[in-house]
């Protein structure tokens, strides 16, 4: 079993980044047994510019696929 600590560590070291909170941990919540769901909020920002989409959407396909390789978890509807 993954506790939320793990993967928000797991998100983190995939984002390389110190701007991720967790909002909310959901058990049981129309989820096959033994499933849990939780969500993090994710903030990017640069202090120099203005991020674009494409960036920030390579960073966020890479974390959820270290994530996935590192603790087999897997994004809702995915």
């Amino acid at each position: 079993s993954v506790t939320a600590a793990e993967l928000e560590a797991a998100i983190r070291d995939g984002l390389d980044s110190d701007w991720v909170r967790t909002c909310s941990l959901f058990a049981n919540y129309h989820l096959p047994d033994a499933k849990k769901s939780v969500s993090f909020h994710l903030e990017f920002r640069s202090d120099e510019r203005s991020l674009k989409d494409k960036e920030v959407n390579k960073r966020v396909k890479a974390c959820v696929t270290h994530v996935s390789e590192k603790l087999g978890a897997s994004l809702r509807g995915g």
